[in-house]
């Protein structure tokens, strides 16, 4: 009965001596911690959810129903329509739209953007734009964007083409 308690005392032994080699303190390593990402503070203009609720109601109750009236009964009568509540963009596509914009400002030699001008607008009946290109909303509501500059004391549109045909 000797031979399998000594074969298990040392296998056991073994098995300590082994975890208490491989239990010993790690040496501290600099880690590089990553740059804190400084704190910025909400900018002006933010509302509260209250008050973004009472906009949306005021929309629902002074536009809403007038926009789809006049869809379904004077622009195009043969075809359902639901009001549009809201244009969204996906947060990288804003970011690249900014990184464009600084882009072609800087190749046409603004010296700063200034604002994003939002302009309201409304899609055509039909499917696609007069050059043919298509789009998925006919008759909704949209916006589009237009980056603005300071000329002269004045903000104006930076349109790239316009600045073209004047240089």
């Amino acid at each position: 009965m000797k031979g399998p308690h000594t074969l298990i005392s040392k296998i056991l032994y073994s098995s300590m001596l082994i975890a208490f080699i491989n239990c010993k303190k790690e040496e501290k390593k600099d880690i590089e911690q990553p740059h804190p990402i400084a704190t910025v503070s909400a900018p002006e203009g933010i509302i509260s959810i209250k008050e973004a609720s009472t906009l949306y109601n005021n929309y629902t109750e002074h536009r809403a129903d007038i926009i789809e009236q006049y869809e379904q009964k004077v622009r195009a009568p043969e075809k359902e329509f639901q009001v549009g509540r809201f244009v969204d963009f996906d947060y990288q596509t804003i970011k690249n739209y900014i990184a464009y914009v600084d882009q072609e400002a800087k190749n046409a030699g603004v010296e700063k953007v200034t604002k994003l001008r939002l302009y309201f607008a409304n899609y055509p009946t039909k499917r696609n734009f007069p050059d043919g290109k298509p789009f998925v909303h006919p008759r909704q509501n949209s916006i589009f964007i237009v980056p603005t500059l300071n000329k002269k004391e004045k903000i104006t549109p930076f349109i790239l083409e316009k600045m073209e045909k004047q240089n």
